[in-house]
């Protein structure tokens, strides 16, 4: 087994590394690679960006324009996510491997997710755990205050892919975007999230093996920190919490973390 583990990242230097360090620490015995996307003008969200990178010996990164958030809908955040993610996975089209595990930037594993994937579910072509569990739409609150309903989707905060259905994703990389679309006078929205047209085409049109995972199992083997990226994790958190700081605390207990567990850095474990 080969895996290219592809991380999109819009974070602080520990939090991102916290995510690779973790993983090096538990990951079985099988062949990686690791490719990481950083936004074009991350300096402007933090001066680590040559720190961020003194693991380059280990890990492939690229670089993407990040989008005018700010003039964006709903769905802005998912779509920086997505492009970022969009940039790794044509860049590894030439690539050997067998499987794709992506994961988000601010995990901290307890155990090898991956390789579990990999020894109870190989042949699956797409394993995961659904956002919420859910495997139906779902009503949700905009931020401010609209109506939305949201396609069912895999939480591509971990999940493993096959090669053949990596290829169907980058044959049309539009299966990763999220898309939203109004249905009616009040402006009620209908959203799709990141990988949610890829998870319809892979159940239907594609036939693949799609296996879902309980949410409760995965966070058994990863925790997922949330809301740790520079402008959704504040973004996602309330106007007072903000003005507390418990966004920074938020961030400063993840990376309290990664001082904990790797108070030389993971340099070591290239």
């Amino acid at each position: 087994m080969n895996v290219a583990v592809v991380i999109p990242a819009h974070c602080s230097r520990k939090v991102l590394h916290l995510t690779i360090g973790s993983w090096l620490v538990v990951r079985g015995d099988y062949d990686f690679s690791i490719d990481v996307g950083l936004h074009n003008n991350y300096e402007e969200y933090s001066p680590e960006l040559e720190e961020i990178m003194s693991i380059e010996d280990l890990v492939d990164f690229h670089f993407v324009d990040e989008i005018d958030w700010h003039s964006e809908r709903l769905m802005r955040y998912s779509k920086m996510h997505a492009l970022n993610l969009m940039n790794i996975m044509v860049n590894l089209k030439d690539r050997d491997f067998t499987h794709v595990a992506i994961l988000d930037n601010d995990l901290l594993f307890y155990s090898d997710f991956i390789g579990w994937v990999l020894e109870n579910h190989k042949d699956a072509d797409v394993v995961g755990c659904l956002f919420g569990n859910r495997d139906f739409e779902f009503p949700h609150l905009t931020l401010d205050g609209g109506r939305a309903t949201f396609a069912p989707k895999f939480s591509i905060w971990h999940m493993v892919i096959s090669r053949r259905c990596f290829e169907k994703m980058v044959e049309d990389p539009s299966q990763m975007l999220p898309s939203e679309r109004v249905l009616s006078a009040e402006g009620h929205l209908m959203c799709h999230d990141t990988f949610s047209h890829g998870l319809k085409s892979a159940q239907g049109e594609w036939g693949f093996d799609v296996r879902t995972i309980p949410e409760i199992k995965v966070a058994t083997m990863v925790r997922h920190w949330g809301s740790a990226s520079f402008n959704f994790g504040a973004r996602n958190t309330t106007l007072t919490d903000r003005r507390d700081g418990r966004h920074s605390l938020h961030i400063k207990n993840i990376e309290d973390e990664h001082d904990r567990l790797f108070p030389e850095g993971i340099g070591h474990l290239i």
